[in-house]
């Protein structure tokens, strides 16, 4: 992957973390882990603020819904880069909204 990793592959701390995981825990081996900075270089911090305007990557974490997923996709398809990076958790989000109907997204 370019843009994402997993757990087990992430570097440091600094990263926003896509969590299945219904409580707040950090760092679980089932999530996929964005560099903060490369997140904001992307315009990926811009997208998400779009659909949900409380999203904060150094606040507290947001829960994404189906709608959501699908606004966050669609206004990430003006944005090449980050486009390109939703398109490598898709399958991985439209999965954990199959069985969970939620996933969270962990800031810093």
């Amino acid at each position: 992957m370019k843009y994402f990793c997993s757990n087990k592959d992430r570097e440091g701390s600094c990263y926003i973390e896509f969590s299945n995981i219904t409580n707040e825990e950090f760092w679980n081996d089932d999530s996929m882990f964005i560099e903060d900075e490369l997140m904001g270089e992307i315009g990926l911090t811009k997208v998400i603020k779009e659909v949900v305007p409380s999203f904060d990557p150094c606040g507290a974490p947001i829960t994404i819904n189906q709608m959501q997923w699908l606004r966050i996709k669609e206004a990430a398809e003006n944005e090449e880069l980050c486009w390109e990076a939703l398109k490598e958790i898709d399958a991985w989000a439209e999965d954990n909204l199959r069985q969970n109907q939620t996933f969270k997204i962990l800031g810093v």
